[in-house]
This record gives C-alpha cells, sequence and structure tokens, in this order.
C-alpha cells in the first residue's frame, strides 16, 4: 500500500522499463515488464479514498488503462503497479502485451499460465526474440500452442544457425489451431532458403497483415514457380515491406499466393533507386488501384535524388478507394524523390476506365517527418510540393482526387510544440485551403 500521497515521475528522453512483480493466489508469481514512455515530470496528487483499495475503484482504474489519454494512461499504470491488490486488478490488461527475451522470461511465464489459464486469453500481442539457444524455436512453438494472441512479433530468427526443424514445429503448433495470429510482424530474420520464410508464412492461417523488415534469406536465390502453395490464396489486407529486404521476391509471392481483391493496405519503406524495383511495385500498384486504401511510400537512407520515377505512370485518380497517402521523409535534404513522385501520382489518367467512381472521394495525404531543428523544413524544395498539393485542394473533377487534410507525423528528438508551430508557420498556404494537422508518435 502507498505511504505518499502522490506519485512523481521524474524526466526522461528514453523508455522506462519497469519490472513488477505478480503474485498469484497459489502463491507463485511471474516477473512482467511494463513499459513507460519518457514523459516531463508529473505529480498524481492520490485521492484518500483510493488507499483503500475497494473494489469499485480497481475496476475503474483498470478500465483507465485502456484510454486513449497516454499521460492518463502512464500515470494510472504507475499507480497500480505500487499495489498488490491493483495489480491483481489490473492483471488482464498489464499482460496484454507480452515480451519474451530469454529462457528464464519464458519459463516465469509458461508456469504463470499453468496456474492461470484466464490469462492467456488477455494476452493480445506477443513479442518473441529469439536467443543463442537451440530450444527457443521449442519455447516458441510451445507458447503457441498455449496462446492466442492477435499480433506476433518474431526478433532475431536465424534459420540458418538454430535447430533445423524450428520452422516445422512453428508450422505444426499452427496448423493444430483454427484460431492464431492475424498481424505477423517479422525483423531482424535469416532464413536459411526463401521458401522457409514463405512456409513459415503459411503456417498462420488467420493471418491478415504481414510486415517485414530486414528479412533475408542465406541462399539468396529466389524462383516464385517453386515455392510452396496452399490450396486457398492467403486473404491478407496488409503487407508492410520494410529495411533490407528483396521487394521484388516479396511482391511476386504476393502477386502470385495472396488475394489481391482483399488487400487494402500496402507500405514500401525503403524503396531502391533501381529500375526494375520501382516496375515490380507499379505492377502491384496496378492489380490493388480498385480496392486499395492506405498506400506508405518511403525510400532508404542511402538513396540518392534520383530514385527512379519514370515508369510510374499509375495516377492517384485511378486510385479508387485511396483514403490515405504516407510518405515517409527520413532525411529532409533528399526530397526530390518526393515532388517527382506526386507529379506522377498527381498526372491526370489518360486512359477513361481508369477514372474513380466517386471522384469527390477526399484524400489525406499523410508525411512522416523526423525533425532535429526547424531549418529543416525550410529546404526549396518543399515550396515545389506545396504548390502540388494546392493542386489537388479543388472540389475534384472526373480526373482529380480532392485532398481533404494534410498530416504532419513528427517523430523525432525535435520538441513537439516546437515542430507543430514551425510546420504550420512554414505550411501556410496549405492551412489556409486544406486542414493541417501535427501529432507526435515515437520513432518507429
Amino acid at each position: 500500500m502507498l505511504h505518499t500521497p502522490s506519485i512523481v515521475l521524474q524526466s526522461s528522453h528514453n523508455p522506462v522499463y519497469t519490472w513488477f512483480w505478480f503474485d498469484t493466489l497459489d502463491g507463485s508469481g511471474v516477473w512482467c515488464q511494463a513499459e513507460l514512455p519518457p514523459l516531463e515530470p508529473l505529480v498524481i496528487p492520490i485521492p484518500p479514498e483510493l488507499l483503500q483499495g475497494n473494489a469499485f475503484l480497481l475496476t475503474r482504474i483498470a478500465s483507465f488503462l485502456d484510454t486513449p489519454s497516454k499521460d492518463d494512461r502512464n500515470s494510472l499504470l504507475a499507480l497500480a503497479l505500487t499495489c498488490h491488490h491493483w495489480r491483481k486488478a489490473t492483471a488482464s490488461l498489464l499482460f496484454r502485451r507480452i515480451r519474451i527475451r530469454k529462457f528464464d522470461q519464458f519459463s516465469s511465464l509458461y508456469m504463470q499460465l499453468s496456474h492461470n489459464s484466464n490469462l492467456r486469453n488477455t494476452i493480445h500481442e506477443l513479442r518473441y526474440r529469439f536467443w543463442e539457444d537451440v530450444t527457443s524455436s521449442n519455447c516458441l512453438a510451445l507458447l503457441l500452442n498455449h496462446l492466442q494472441p492477435s499480433i506476433l512479433q518474431i526478433d532475431n530468427f536465424c534459420g540458418v544457425g538454430i535447430d533445423r526443424h524450428a520452422i516445422q514445429e512453428i508450422s505444426t503448433a499452427q496448423r493444430s489451431r483454427s484460431i492464431g495470429p492475424r498481424h505477423l510482424r517479422l525483423r531482424m530474420c535469416t532464413f536459411a532458403r526463401f521458401r522457409d520464410l514463405i512456409s513459415m508464412i503459411h503456417a498462420f492461417r488467420c493471418l491478415e497483415d504481414l510486415f517485414l523488415d530486414v528479412v533475408s534469406w542465406a541462399d539468396g536465390y529466389c524462383e516464385v514457380k517453386t515455392l510452396p502453395r496452399r490450396i486457398m490464396p492467403i486473404s491478407l489486407r496488409g503487407l508492410t515491406i520494410g529495411r533490407h529486404c528483396d521487394i521484388g521476391a516479396v511482391v511476386w509471392w504476393c502477386m502470385s499466393s495472396v488475394r489481391l481483391s482483399g488487400v487494402t493496405k500496402l507500405g514500401f519503406l525503403s524503396l531502391s533507386a533501381s529500375a526494375k524495383e520501382m516496375v515490380v511495385v507499379c505492377c502491384l500498384l496496378h492489380c490493388v488501384r480498385d480496392v486499395l486504401e492506405e498506400l506508405t511510400i518511403g525510400v532508404s537512407t542511402n538513396t540518392s535524388d534520383c530514385l527512379d520515377t519514370s515508369h510510374v505512370e499509375i495516377p492517384l485518380a485511378s486510385f479508387r478507394k485511396l483514403q490515405m497517402l504516407r510518405i515517409r521523409v527520413l532525411d529532409a535534404q533528399n526530397m526530390l524523390w518526393i515532388r517527382q513522385l506526386l507529379e506522377k501520382l498527381c498526372m491526370h489518367p489518360g486512359d477513361p476506365n481508369t477514372q474513380p467512381t466517386s471522384p469527390s472521394t477526399a484524400i489525406t495525404i499523410a508525411f512522416d517527418v523526423w525533425l532535429f531543428h526547424e531549418n529543416q523544413i525550410y529546404s526549396a524544395i518543399w515550396d515545389e510540393i506545396v504548390n502540388i498539393l494546392l493542386s489537388l485542394t479543388g472540389n475534384g473533377t472526373a480526373t482529380m482526387r480532392r485532398l481533404d487534410k494534410i498530416v504532419f507525423v513528427h517523430h523525432g528528438p525535435m520538441d513537439e510544440f516546437e515542430a507543430e508551430y514551425a510546420i504550420k508557420e512554414r505550411f501556410s498556404p496549405l492551412n489556409t485551403v486544406v486542414p493541417l494537422e501535427v501529432h507526435y508518435e515515437d520513432a518507429f
């Protein structure tokens, strides 16, 4: 129980990872981890009635932990971690996201699940990082036999250096389940063959969203005709390809094994200057232009201004249902590709069959920017981008989509209030004709 009438959260520039011991009725327990993002110093007064720990207030705390307000959630989470009764009342929310990085964490979680079977239904996201031991694949397969997370993230998987049967074990654990992860994230993973990656993806029957970042295979060879196939195509709704991935291989697999009529979200976070790569991307965009709702485009940090956009011939008006175009600006000094891309996307379609069904449907353009100081947004190339965006602020015609809103999402270390003021001042011509919003998010 608390001995002080207030809690003080100290300021920090990095996320704070708080470990706490969760007690159970049978006397056992497990170490759990809660992540608190950096906050300004905040003093939370505690009303006297909270110190009594009655059931009604505990329930209220548990409900407030799921509120959208980040400050309220983190404050109440810090409050809940200070008392045994509050930890018990908020167990379902504290166990919502689980991270496993070593065997000790796995054994503690597995013991906790064996004593409290209700917790397995509360785990919404499982982040599993492979450690340098052959047992890591067995542990993941064992967890997938008992848990039903909606989001599964696998880090540091190395199909070359660990147990050769790791993928078979994980696949077997999933094929026997009617419910499985709907969102799969693979980060820093290396497979022996490209077909091993596809086999792991095919193992998750209910998969709807796939995210690949720094995923490679040792043989460096991909033959789409020899890849394992499923009887029914995969019903993916979203596909995001990040850094250091063979975009061509993944896209050709997608076009041959995924039901493209259901793909509503595509993301290419690290395009290179290769003309061949742009052709492959445009081929996929052409196939999904009637159903695509959100498109994210970014370039790798080592890509020069000569990003080849000569093959980008799909105008923005041809995407019938596109609601969000997101552009990732990692380098404020490398902006020419954005202007070239917007010019191509805003071209009028020459084929009348490419006209949208509802030409007045509004579209939102979002810029993910990493700002360190305000001088980054005063580059002359931004003036040209503003002029292109102004051409989309009309009421919409048979060949032009209407720009409904512009959103800047700031991820960098620059103060969020200073960044918002600088962005709105810099893009005041747009702010007078179309809503301009500025948000802050942690870097991803």
